[in-house]
This record gives structure tokens, sequence and C-alpha cells, in this order.
């Protein structure tokens, strides 16, 4: 396992632990002091919990119907669906993520994060040879 960050706007919100030889993964989130707002959403969609699977399902560009939800529910899910999520490495460099969703777990819980990565992190990249160098080519293969 890895710890990863889950940012919003450039600024980490909470960590969680992923594991690296998956295309997506998902942990239980641990709440940074910035978390504040999000919290309030996660407390809010904690009332639809059916939802809360769906959301973390839900592809980029997708939307929820929510208007069967009470107005402070379904805004919260509007919210949470919005969001742009990040996952940065413990340098704070992005970490190959596609897709971040937030949702909640339970009532008082942080919530749990799912991740789509871009490639399978785990996986081995391809052996690949420089090209052969001949009289009269530069160290970085231009001649």
């Amino acid at each position: 396992m890895t710890r990863f960050s889950v940012a919003l706007h450039g600024v980490p919100i909470a960590t969680v632990d992923l594991p690296l030889d998956r295309a997506w993964a998902g942990g239980r989130v641990t709440p940074l002091p910035t978390f504040g707002r999000v919290a309030e959403l996660l407390a809010a969609a904690a009332e639809a919990p059916s939802f809360a699977a769906a959301l973390l399902e839900l592809p980029s560009g997708e939307s929820l119907a929510t208007e069967t939800l009470e107005s402070h529910v379904a805004r919260a899910y509007r919210e949470l669906m919005a969001m742009r999520l990040e996952l940065l490495d413990e340098g704070g460099l992005p970490a190959g993520a596609e897709l971040v969703r937030l949702a909640p777990l339970g009532a008082g819980a942080a919530g749990v994060v799912r991740v789509q990565f871009r490639h399978a992190p785990g996986s081995v990249a391809a052996n690949m040879s420089p090209s052969p160098r001949r009289d009269g080519d530069l160290a970085d293969g231009r001649r």
C-alpha cells in the first residue's frame, strides 16, 4: 500500500492508502484539517446511502438523477459529482489518476475514495533497448 493525498483545487484535503497494482483502487480517507466543507457534503450525502455506490462508479462527465432526493441531499451529491479531485503522491506530484471520486461511507464516517488510474500503476514497462549509435551521432541520438 502506498499513501496518497486527495486534493481539491491543489490543496490536500485527505490521505488514503491504495495498492499500486490495479487500474482502479479504493479506500477509506483520513481527513486533513482542510476537509471541512467536504465533510459537510459527505454528511448530507450519507442521508441517501443508496446513491454512494453509484457516485463512486460514475464515469467522468456523467451525472446521477437526484430529483427524488431532499434538496440539501441532492445539492450535496451534485457538488460531489462536480468536484475535480486530484490524487497526489507523497512528494505532492500528480499520481496519474484519470478520475477521483469521493462518497460517503456512512453516518459520521469520513468517506471513501475510488481512483481510476490512467495506466495500471504496477505494470512493468516494455524493455526498450536504445538505438545503436553510429559515427557522427550526438549523445541524444541526433545526427
